[in-house]
């Protein structure tokens, strides 16, 4: 009698210490529901953030949202707190085309003038950044960047030879000046005759 109880305590003990593929698959499903909700909530916030973004730079002027918070300052003096009000933007700059584009050969030019919008000076070291869409084809590209100079003006250059055969025209638009102050204002969209 004790050997049979012996053998049958001993192989149930044999049975039950491992896992069980009961048990692992458990694991496994919570590990892959933790898992796929984990991608789902950082999807979702990071197409978020994306769209966002997106909004930001697509809107001129930019939406209160994609603005600084206002800054409010406190400042002592003799003993009593102040609080100044918000600092606010300054108006910022204005681009117009002083030279619409053209063809010449195989390249195309235009010269973009940037000024401040509140003392029409020229603003010297702007970066003038331009996209080009080729048609009908729709193939887009960059231009090479242009920095204003002295006079607050920068040429935009692009050769021909970046459309595919068969382009008809192109059409041009500034999509971004880097300046000090802001430019809100963008030129009109140029079309080109290829």
């Amino acid at each position: 009698m004790r050997s049979r109880f012996g053998r049958g305590a001993r192989d149930r003990f044999e049975r039950e210490r491992g896992a069980s593929l009961t048990e692992y698959a458990l694991v496994f499903t919570f590990f892959v529901v933790v898992a796929v909700a984990s991608l789902q909530y950082l999807t979702t916030s990071a197409e978020d953030q994306v769209s966002l973004q997106a909004d930001c730079v697509a809107s001129r002027p930019p939406p209160v949202e994609c603005q600084p918070p206002a800054l409010n300052t406190t400042t002592t003096l003799a003993g009593s707190p102040t609080t100044q009000p918000p600092q606010t933007i300054p108006p910022g700059g204005v681009a117009l085309w002083s030279t619409v584009p053209a063809k010449s050969g195989t390249t195309v030019s235009g010269v973009v003038s940037v000024r401040d919008q509140v003392t029409s000076a020229p603003l010297q070291g702007a970066i003038v950044r331009a996209r080009v869409t080729c048609a009908p084809a729709g193939v887009s590209f960059n231009a090479a960047a242009a920095t204003t100079n002295a006079a607050g003006q920068a040429t935009v250059t692009w050769e021909t030879t970046d459309c595919p055969p068969g382009t008809t025209s192109a059409l041009i638009v500034i999509y971004e000046i880097e300046s000090d102050p802001y430019v809100e204002n963008m030129p009109p969209n140029r079309t080109v005759a290829l």
